[in-house]
């Protein structure tokens, strides 16, 4: 939208509208825009923010939750925040979170999240980072060997369920904002090179999720022993919970 800001920005008509909070005068002069941005856009926007800012409602406030005027770029990103707040406060329905909420910038600086669960137990998520390890990884070997640059290979979510100061199991999230199976299949692909890279993680063999919306891409089955699973977004914190609450 640069252009058609700097675009807008030159239309000489804007000089009669008053550097005020706009009010019926000022919208009967946006609506004169041919270009349709001022018209459309900012009138929508305007009257949004005037109605969220001054004496909103309840109700005002959760229409301003439910609806956006300006589409986001990164659908995708929306996906994983949106998955990730819903396993963080499933944990916290089952546990005490240990210290202040994360930032999402702070990725590489220690989990997003810490829970104990009980005296021995806790869980550590991580978001878009791995947990830290001093065993070798087999892609940062290759790498290194053959002298190339490594941009690094980081999941989405990683869970951590650590026992008297002891990895004891990890689950790796891949998440896909799609419902399109040939799409989705290729989530496995990259879960099995995570699951390949990093064997001594634990030392338990572990699990890689594919989290998905519900949608007729795939099949909820039981993984029935299997290291790959699927799990709906709907699903995957209550999964989440399962397998924390259920880990020996």
């Amino acid at each position: 939208m640069t252009g058609v800001v700097r675009r807008a920005r030159q239309t000489a008509w804007l000089e009669a509208v008053s550097y005020a909070w706009p009010g019926d005068d000022s919208y009967v002069r946006l609506n004169a825009d041919r270009m349709g941005f001022y018209r459309n856009r900012v009138t929508a926007a305007a009257r949004y923010l005037r109605q969220i800012l001054i004496a909103p409602s309840a109700d005002d406030i959760v229409q301003a939750l439910s609806e956006r005027f300006f589409e986001p770029s990164q659908d995708w990103k929306l996906f994983e925040i949106a998955v990730l707040m819903r396993i963080t406060r499933a944990l916290g329905e089952i546990g005490e979170r240990i210290g202040k909420p994360k930032q999402f910038t702070d990725n590489g600086r220690g989990p997003f999240a810490r829970f104990h669960i009980n005296p021995n137990r806790e869980v550590r998520v991580w978001y878009q980072s791995w947990p830290p390890s001093s065993a070798p990884t087999e892609l940062g070997d290759a790498v290194k060997h053959y002298k190339m640059f490594n941009g690094g290979n980081r999941p989405d979510i990683v869970i951590e369920l650590v026992e008297a100061g002891n990895a004891v199991r990890v689950i790796i999230l891949e998440l896909k904002a799609s419902t399109s199976g040939s799409y989705l299949s290729s989530g496995f692909s990259q879960l099995l090179g995570y699951l390949r890279d990093r064997p001594e993680l634990t030392s338990e063999p572990m699990s890689g999720w594919l989290v998905a919306p519900a949608g007729d891409g795939y099949k909820s089955r039981d993984p029935e022993g299997r290291a790959l699973w699927v799990v709906s977004s709907e699903n995957v914190a209550p999964a989440v919970q399962s397998v924390v609450l259920g880990c020996s």
